[in-house]
């Protein structure tokens, strides 16, 4: 399933976007489209339905920083 929208806020920390989200998404990534349409960017990791006071009527997710980029290379390198 797939689901397109827009960021509506970022934080350094959190992305809120109007994407239509459902159960079991949580852990999808949040991908940002190049100007060509053929490259993406994953910049963030969908964690939130519905996300609090700060961005009403929309959902959130983690932004991938560059210590959330150093842990899941940690994680897939683990033996």
């Amino acid at each position: 399933m797939a689901s397109y929208g827009t960021i509506l806020r970022s934080t350094a920390t959190r992305l809120y976007y109007d994407n239509d989200t459902t159960g079991g998404m949580s852990g999808s990534p949040i991908w940002v489209r190049g100007v060509d349409t053929s490259t993406a960017w994953s910049i963030g990791i969908h964690t939130n339905g519905e996300d609090s006071a700060l961005s009403p009527n929309s959902n959130s997710g983690t932004r991938i920083s560059q210590d959330i980029f150093d842990l899941m290379t940690a994680v897939k390198n683990l033996p």
